[in-house]
């Protein structure tokens, strides 16, 4: 039986459950989950991706719909609540974005009468996400430090360690560097407490992408390094292969080409003991941007290629169209300028899809200047006739 069959067979299972139930007295707690969880199956059968119509997910919210006037019936707050939680977290997905604030509102304010204070950090910090994907950056905030006010008063001291993370994440986006950074050292510091050594070496990573940001490579540099050396202590070597691309990319900014391909080949040598081919094609990709970069064509082109193929075969969109980026770069430095511009036109297209505005903006100011130098070698090739 497929899994479309099984979604399908408990959902019929449901259905005939909560028509026993309306035919009998009413037991309107019990009506209650059954409505509840039909809306959770249709919600499930839509993110596995077996729904045969878009039709489903909007069943899944009118059954939670229902499932909420059961519950209201009854004054089953805490049922009602989750039933509030699930359709904002279905309005999210849906991005329907102040419906689904609608819901969590309307969640939070069972939590606050129920005092549950646990669910309710919990929901004014989803609030905040939403806040932040609508790049209310102000409101996000608010409600972020709604929720850490909540952890901090719970004394759940790895909840707070996570909200500052993601205050540290909401300046950076604003590129408001010391204050992120204020934030992520706080949020290490109670990782260290915890003695915590993952969360440590994670947090020691964020700190070193903030810094490369700011393009402070000593400083980025140094932060990586720590987390690599937690990483092996661990054992963790998936973690540690990751660190080792980033020192690479880190060399490859600074110009130190020789010690970014050395990075990447151990980074690559990891990757390929645990024959992980999304973390060679990253590899492959870092390692031909590197030769790119410095001038050496061949290799670039192969090494690219190389990783460009595994990037299309297991499904990494977002490396392909970097690589693609970099080929147009290589063969517009060869002047072949009609192989370059299909290759930014496809990175352009990928870019597009995956909805990556900020790369967009950022190869088409780059294209402009490489269109200008083009434009310009044309024309001297056709005055020497």
């Amino acid at each position: 039986m497929s899994d479309r069959e099984d979604f399908n067979e408990y959902i019929d299972y449901l259905r005939q459950r909560i028509d026993e139930l309306g035919q009998s007295y009413p037991d309107f707690f019990m009506l209650g989950n059954s409505y509840k969880e039909l809306g959770e199956m249709y919600f499930r059968k839509t993110q596995r991706g077996l729904s045969e119509t878009y039709l489903d997910i909007l069943s899944a919210i009118s059954f939670l719909h229902k499932a909420e006037a059961e519950f209201e019936k009854i004054d089953r707050k805490s049922e009602l609540a989750s039933c509030f939680t699930l359709c904002g977290f279905i309005q999210k997905f849906l991005t329907n974005w102040e419906a689904a604030k609608l819901d969590y509102l309307q969640s939070l304010q069972l939590w606050e009468e129920l005092g549950d204070r646990d669910k309710m950090a919990s929901c004014f910090e989803i609030l905040g996400d939403l806040e932040r994907d609508r790049e209310n950056w102000k409101q996000a905030k608010r409600f972020y430090r709604q929720s850490l006010q909540l952890w901090e008063e719970l004394g759940e001291r790895d909840e707070m360690a996570s909200c500052l993370e993601i205050l540290g994440d909401l300046e950076r986006d604003r590129e408001n560097w010391k204050k992120a950074k204020r934030f992520y050292q706080q949020s290490l510091k109670i990782w260290e407490k915890l003695d915590d050594r993952a969360e440590m070496a994670n947090a020691l990573r964020i700190l070193g992408d903030l810094e490369r940001d700011r393009e402070n490579w000593k400083q980025a540099k140094s932060f990586y390094r720590q987390s690599l050396k937690i990483w092996e202590k661990l054992g963790e070597r998936d973690e540690m292969a990751i660190c080792f691309e980033v020192l690479g990319n880190i060399e490859r900014d600074r110009e130190n080409w020789k010690k970014a391909k050395r990075f990447y080949q151990q980074s690559l040598k990891i990757w390929e003991k645990l024959s992980d081919r999304a973390g060679i094609a990253s590899c492959w990709g870092g390692m031909g941007e590197n030769e790119l970069l410095r001038g050496n064509l061949e290799l670039a082109e192969e090494y690219s290629k190389r990783g460009l193929q595994m990037a299309e075969e297991v499904g990494d969109r977002a490396l392909a169209a970097y690589i693609y980026w970099d080929l147009a770069q290589l063969y517009h430095q060869r002047q072949n300028f009609d192989i370059a511009l299909e290759n930014y036109t496809t990175a352009c297209q990928i870019f597009t899809q995956i909805a990556a505005k900020k790369d967009i903006d950022k190869i088409e100011k780059k294209w402009k200047k490489l269109l200008a130098v083009a434009q310009l070698a044309i024309a001297n090739q056709q005055n020497q006739f």
